[in-house]
């Protein structure tokens, strides 16, 4: 990452918050029920985990050098 946005960083500030209150609202219900967790702190997590993939930049196209030398597409 050769420097770092101001959205990157509000993406991962942004995926790092919902993943803390995805964890507390899942916890929170465990307690209560302890068969079950909480369907919307397992949304809140997997909203946290793509903001975090997104803000890390990890689906940034990185083509191969073979694609670069062929002068690709």
């Amino acid at each position: 990452m050769p420097g770092m946005s101001v959205s990157d960083g509000l993406e991962l500030l942004a995926g790092l918050l919902l993943l803390v209150a995805g964890v507390v609202k899942y916890r929170r219900r465990a307690r209560e029920d302890a068969q079950h967790g909480s369907q919307m702190g397992v949304i809140l997590i997997a909203f946290g985990l793509i903001a975090l993939v997104l803000g890390f930049d990890l689906l940034e196209y990185r083509p191969w050098p073979a694609e670069l030398m062929a002068g690709g597409r």
